[in-house]
């Protein structure tokens, strides 16, 4: 019977009912957080603000409306094995976002465990038009050493959306992670199109919207770090100078 429409069907509409409250709830914890906070000084109680909206744009409501639109698809389909996988996978994805929030801090194995777990749902999406792969060096202890949590996902999102969606041909997301003296440095590469063509189809499709998760990201590792040198964009090209993606640079000020 769990392959029939209505149980499939139920079971999404539970599933929106559960993100809701859950995010709901979540959202008021950091909020009373931040508000009920007296004590602390100023950065503190700007962190958990700047926590506050990352959690806000990474439970964005157009990825929440995509993946619902998806699992939609494959009801229309009667490919009900491919819905359940997928309602699972974004069950499993929207829990992890929520219970790794009420941290500062999460290990670098539970950050990459959820770019996983989002870019397998991208893919999926995506019916297969890009492949990733994550690189740690070996002086990085994955349990143990720690950066600040819902970090890369929105450079990861922004490789997806305007590098990768408009190239013709598979596209190939990288991340790398390595310790270099007091930071960890944080890669995410795409073969994609490059911000020149990325930012002539955006102009085309007079799409004004900025990425707020990258903003809010870039203000937490300025907070951090003391500085605003923490997040470079490098243009990737050929030997024949045309573009052939973009490498978004994170340096995270390192802590024990």
């Amino acid at each position: 019977f769990w392959f029939t429409w209505w149980f499939v069907s139920l079971c999404i509409g539970l599933l929106v009912a559960l993100i809701y409250i859950a995010f709901t709830y979540q959202l008021k914890q950091l909020k009373f957080k931040s508000d009920t906070s007296q004590k602390i000084t100023y950065a503190e109680k700007k962190m958990v603000e700047l926590e506050l909206k990352a959690l806000r744009s990474q439970m964005n409501p157009h990825f929440i409306f995509n993946t619902l639109n998806s699992i939609q698809h494959y009801i229309a389909i009667n490919d009900f094995r491919s819905t359940n996988k997928y309602i699972v996978q974004f069950a499993t994805l929207i829990r992890t976002i929520l219970h790794l929030s009420e941290k500062s801090l999460i290990t670098i194995q539970e950050e990459i465990d959820i770019l996983t777990m989002y870019m397998d749902l991208e893919k999926m999406r995506f019916e297969e038009q890009f492949d990733y792969k994550i690189e740690v060096s070996k002086e990085i202890d994955k349990d143990y050493d720690e950066i600040p949590s819902m970090l890369l996902q929105p450079y990861v999102e922004n490789a997806i959306w305007h590098g990768l969606m408009s190239k013709k041909g598979k596209g190939l997301i990288k991340i790398g992670i390595r310790e270099e003296g007091e930071y960890i440095y944080c890669s995410v590469e795409d073969n994609g199109i490059g911000r020149e063509k990325a930012a002539e189809i955006k102009a085309k499709r007079n799409i004004q919207q900025k990425s707020v998760g990258m903003s809010v990201t870039k203000e937490r590792l300025d907070l951090i770090g003391n500085n605003d040198f923490n997040v470079e964009t490098i243009d990737l090209y050929n030997d024949n100078g045309e573009a052939i993606g973009t490498k978004m640079l994170i340096r995270i000020q390192y802590k024990t």
